[in-house]
């Protein structure tokens, strides 16, 4: 009877285990438990958080919505970027209550328009495995910046791997060899020391362009600066410090402008994510701002 009896019990305890409530997001759409709408973030970069999103419960008991690392969003204008997601997301949402937040994503396709205002957004569907791998491996090594991006490019658009390129060369290393080892490509050589488009830490420029950016920060920032096509496409990062300071700053940046020949570009002040300054550099008037040495 003994043995009986705990047989019984083991029965009871694992039917009274409280059953996972947690559901995909599309899954969450397909079968009614959710409504959802998304739009691009005017306030972040294309490889940050490039996309908000507003799910709100549609039914009586709570659930828990989970937006999967390399799940992918659409715009409804084709001109626009796809968008990956590079962190995953887990929501609980209560009956009735909206909750929105932005969410960390990078462009999946390089031709085309980054999100602008209002952009509106579909879900799509998950990556295959190989992408999927690598935006898991950008969420762990927080790599949500322009370094990251170009990797995603690289798999998505099969963009040169010469130009998975960055301030961060461990990290630009460790990028490389995953896409290639996933594409199957040969690791190409390191950027070579006079190379002022792959090696960020050049500074015998053919002709050096030169500005600065005067800003105060209440508390420790993470700070870059970065430059934009006229597409808000990401073509350089100029300027990074994960640990800026508090107090007034002038933050001063470098390139080489024979490397850069577009009619004028977007420059950025990005902190913590967020874009807080905008500058323009106009090659039709002479480098007239900033200044030309």
């Amino acid at each position: 009877m003994k043995k009986i009896f705990v047989i019984l019990l083991v029965v009871v305890l694992f039917a009274f285990k409280p059953a996972d409530n947690t559901v995909n997001i599309d899954e969450a759409i397909r079968t009614g438990l959710i409504s959802c709408s998304v739009q691009s973030n005017s306030g972040s970069t294309h490889y940050i958080k490039p996309l908000s999103i507003t799910l709100t419960n549609i039914k009586s008991t709570p659930v828990s919505i989970k937006i999967p690392n390399g799940f992918q969003f659409i715009p409804e204008q084709d001109e626009y970027q796809n968008i990956i997601v590079t962190q995953e997301e887990m929501l609980a949402l209560n009956p009735g209550k909206p909750v929105t937040i932005s969410l960390y994503g990078m462009c999946t396709e390089n031709h085309d328009k980054a999100p602008s205002t209002d952009i509106k957004y579909r879900l799509g569907k998950q990556a295959d495995e190989k992408v999927s791998k690598l935006t898991k491996l950008i969420a762990k090594r927080k790599l949500h910046d322009p370094l990251g991006q170009s990797a995603v490019w690289a798999m998505t658009c099969n963009t040169p791997l010469e130009d998975i390129a960055g301030f961060d060369t461990t990290s630009a290393k460790e990028l490389i060899k995953y896409v290639a080892h996933a594409l199957n490509k040969p690791i190409p050589p390191p950027p070579a020391p006079d190379d002022t488009k792959r090696n960020y830490y050049v500074t015998n420029y053919k002709t050096s362009m030169r500005g600065a950016f005067n800003y105060t920060f209440s508390k420790k920032t993470s700070v870059t600066i970065a430059m934009f096509n006229v597409n808000n496409i990401v073509v350089r990062e100029l300027y990074r410090n994960s640990e800026e300071k508090p107090g007034k700053h002038k933050l001063e940046y470098q390139f080489d402008a024979t490397e850069y020949t577009d009619d004028f570009y977007y420059l950025r002040l990005i902190a913590d994510g967020e874009i807080i300054l905008n500058g323009k550099i106009d090659n039709r008037n002479d480098f007239d701002t900033p200044q030309r040495n």
